[in-house]
């Protein structure tokens, strides 16, 4: 009945994509060029991107995949599920560590093996070996897997989860509480969407409030009734003080020696996380 009405209502549909950026994201995507990478599998890369206004919380373009748009209701990999691996740490660890107090900016954290197994050790981390005491600066600088399983295991999995799940939007299972490589180096059972990781990284443009994301703002009737209205929805997720401690660690990671270096450019102050 409801996709009887969307094709036969006369419904207007009033989104919040920006024509001008979404025109720029979809030029960047058609031309592989861009994403001329390679996995150990000698499989092309594929990518999907959600952009949020911080202004607004509006989602003003989407890319699905790379390459041209072939026709409609194609597979997007912005709107599925996929792992983020590191890029979880500041929202699952870090963020609610330092609310909680567990964590400081002046904090130092062992780089060093949690569980050692006859010859295993876990977890590893991209680098090569262990580098002992760290700031936490440098742990979420270099990415060190080591650190945030300890801060984790501070702040304890519940605790984590709960941050995730009723504060900062994501929709996980039950199985990442029990899961040692799920909530802090991002191993999750179902993974996150681009939309979800986009909106929870908005909150540290936005004092700490989360503001759930929406790709329209009503849908009216060919009458001009109002047949749905896309309310805001807000979560105080975390202090401001915490905000602004994050956001001062998320600016080492783009910085010359961090591992988000790269995709730096002037003229922008920037944060971000690998």
């Amino acid at each position: 009945a409801a996709q009887y009405l969307l094709y036969t209502g006369g419904y207007q549909i009033y989104c919040t994509l920006d024509p001008r950026i979404q025109e720029i994201v979809e030029e960047v995507y058609a031309d592989q060029g861009n994403f001329n990478y390679k996995s150990e599998k000698d499989e092309m890369l594929q990518s999907g991107m959600t952009i949020i206004d911080n202004r607004t919380h509006n989602v003003v373009a989407i890319a699905g995949r790379v390459g041209g748009r072939e026709g409609a209701f194609e597979w997007s990999y912005a709107a599925s599920y996929s792992q983020c691996g590191s890029a979880i740490k500041p929202l699952s660890v870090y963020a609610p560590a330092i609310d909680a107090g567990i964590l400081s900016a002046a904090s130092v954290i062992d780089d060093y093996p949690v569980y050692r197994l006859n010859d295993s050790a876990w977890p590893v981390n991209a680098y090569t070996g262990y580098r002992g005491l760290l700031t936490i600066q440098d742990a979420i600088r270099i990415s060190s897997n080591t650190t945030a399983v300890r801060v984790l295991e501070k702040l304890t999995p519940a605790a984590s989860y709960d941050f995730l799940t009723n504060k900062l939007g994501f929709t996980l299972t039950t199985d990442d509480l029990s899961s040692a490589g799920a909530l802090a180096p991002g191993g999750l059972t179902n993974g996150v969407s681009t939309i979800e990781m986009a909106a929870a990284y908005s909150t540290f443009a936005n004092n700490g409030v989360y503001v759930k994301p929406r790709t329209f703002t009503e849908v009216r009737d060919r009458y001009g009734n109002v047949v749905i209205d896309s309310n805001r929805e807000t979560t105080v997720a975390m202090k401001e003080t915490t905000v602004y401690t994050v956001n001062e660690l998320l600016k080492n990671v783009m910085r010359s020696g961090g591992t988000g270096a790269d995709a730096a450019f002037s003229g922008m102050t920037m944060a971000g996380k690998t």
